[in-house]
């Protein structure tokens, strides 16, 4: 019983010993400076479209740029907070390293095809189905999208059309452009082969495509990438074709 209480007494002693010893240095640590600002852009595929440079120069507009400051006079939650109002910006956390430096994880908002409405409207759409604005620094290969496209047919259909030809990685690289007509009809402009497919309504798109491969397959394959100037798959069970002349 007395071991016991001896094993008891003593493990009590080294919990305050080490709570202690926490205190202590978190509060000398909360009296040191901070050294610098770190940086890192979590989900990068091609290209960071939030910098380092960007973020400062953000802190310093904001008059919260931590460096030099002493680290208990930091609020990690408010760093957090505005670069969170960042558009580019999907989340962020934000913590005091040991080094006595700020760090910032940002995932970025990946945007999946841009654009070009003939209404004069520029922009991106994300993987979130959010609007981003046209001037990102993008040299990825992006799916482009032109003509009469409204910011809610860019969120909707015409979203779901672009996810039916990312699902399959031919159909990703082939596909270079999508062209809305008035009537809310596509064209697709092939990256290989010099003609016009026509698809018609942004329905029973997987139907289409699975259709189009087939005659790749088949047909192209043997006659080669320039026989036509127009393939249609816009009428069901049927591919109708216009020859160059």
């Amino acid at each position: 019983m007395l071991k016991r209480t001896a094993y008891i007494l003593l493990l009590f002693l080294c919990a305050c010993t080490l709570i202690a010893t926490v205190l202590f240095f978190r509060e000398d640590h909360g009296n040191e400076v901070c050294r610098g600002l770190k940086i890192d852009v979590a989900n990068v595929v091609d290209k960071a479209f939030i910098t380092q440079s960007q973020i400062e120069s953000l802190f310093n507009v904001r008059h919260c740029n931590p460096v030099g400051k002493k680290m208990r006079d930091i609020s990690t939650s408010k760093l957090e907070t505005i670069v969170r109002e960042l558009e580019t910006v999907s989340s962020a956390e934000c913590y005091k390293s040991t080094q006595n430096n700020i760090k910032i994880i940002i995932h970025q908002r990946v945007p999946i095809f841009r654009v070009i409405s003939s209404n004069g409207d520029s922009f991106f759409v994300d993987k979130d189905r959010q609007i981003l604005k046209s001037n990102l620094d993008c040299v990825a290969y992006t799916l482009v999208s032109t003509g009469k496209i409204s910011r809610r047919m860019a969120t909707q259909e015409l979203y779901d059309m672009v996810l039916e030809i990312k699902k399959d990685p031919f159909w990703e690289a082939q596909i270079q452009q999508i062209c809305v007509n008035s009537k809310n009809k596509v064209l697709l402009i092939p990256r290989v082969g010099n003609q016009k497919i026509y698809i018609g309504g942004m329905t029973d798109i997987s139907r289409k495509l699975n259709r189009l491969r087939r005659f790749y397959d088949t047909v192209i394959k043997e006659v080669g990438w320039d026989k036509y100037i127009e393939i249609n798959v816009s009428i069901p069970n049927q591919i109708v074709c216009t020859k160059r002349k």
